[in-house]
């Protein structure tokens, strides 16, 4: 809607109602007989009283409707920001840089009920792409070779402590989750 339409809309609001204000009272109390011009006035003056009170409370919802629908633009608008500096920040070189760009992941994903699925993802992503791999033994991975022979490893697998950004990532997967469910029990 473009503003010269919002200020017309506005000045015939404005307009119906000094109208209503005006001719309201004079219809009410057009039926009082009599030369009680003192009581005429003060019954259209208490009148008066009521519709304007009745319009402003009606001013009041209305604002009142426009202001919370602003609140609750900002709040996304302020996510959205959020979630593309958290993004940028998971893809950087540095491990710090990384590690924080995860825990805003995590934060978000507490706030905003709508964004946990794409930040469960992302978060998954990362760690598929980004956690060290053993590289396995050929052998390990043909299976017996004589008969008798056990399918096994050779040796036994070792694991190391993953990095601290991997780590960052299972554990907010892990609270993420967890809060969600609780929020949302089947």
């Amino acid at each position: 809607m473009s503003l010269f339409w919002i200020v017309i809309l506005i000045l015939g609001a404005a307009v119906v109602g000094f109208l209503a204000l005006w001719l309201i009272p004079k219809v009410q109390v057009s039926g009082i007989d009599g030369d009680a011009a003192a009581v005429k006035f003060d019954k259209e003056n208490e009148a008066r009283k009521t519709i304007a009170q009745i319009l402003g409370g009606a001013v009041l919802l209305i604002g009142l409707y426009f202001t919370w629908q602003q609140v609750t633009i900002s709040q996304e608008g302020q996510i959205t920001e959020r979630f593309t500096r958290a993004t940028d920040q998971i893809g950087s070189n540095t491990l710090e840089v990384r590690v924080g760009g995860i825990y805003a992941f995590q934060r978000i994903a507490v706030e905003s009920e709508e964004d946990y699925g794409s930040i469960v993802q992302i978060l998954t992503a990362f760690v598929r792409e980004n956690a060290p791999r053993e590289e396995q033994n050929e052998k390990d991975l043909e299976g017996p070779q004589r008969e008798g022979e056990q399918i096994g490893f050779s040796e036994p697998p070792v694991f190391s402590e993953p990095p601290a950004d991997i780590k960052a990532a299972l554990l907010s997967l892990v609270t993420i989750s967890q809060q969600y469910r609780s929020s949302n029990p089947p």
